[in-house]
């Protein structure tokens, strides 16, 4: 299932979300945490990454961009 099914495209997808405003060329996700168990080891594996320099900025944008609407309502 796509995101779009559920009303929740996703920003930068060229196929099933809406167009990037903020033209990074890519979808706007980004995991900040994965934990899975290892399919071998069964070890518990965690992994954790800050947001890419362009993902932060498009978040700002967006966010400045909410505010400005929201001031006027």
């Amino acid at each position: 299932m796509h995101l779009q099914a559920i009303g929740a495209p996703v920003l930068g997808d060229s196929v099933y979300g809406k167009p990037d405003p903020f033209e990074i060329g890519r979808p706007l996700l980004h995991a900040a945490e994965l934990a899975f168990t290892h399919p071998t080891s069964g070890e518990a594996m965690q992994f954790a990454s800050e947001p890419p320099a362009d993902f932060e900025a498009a978040l700002t944008a967006f966010r400045e961009q909410n505010r400005s609407a929201n001031d006027f309502q």
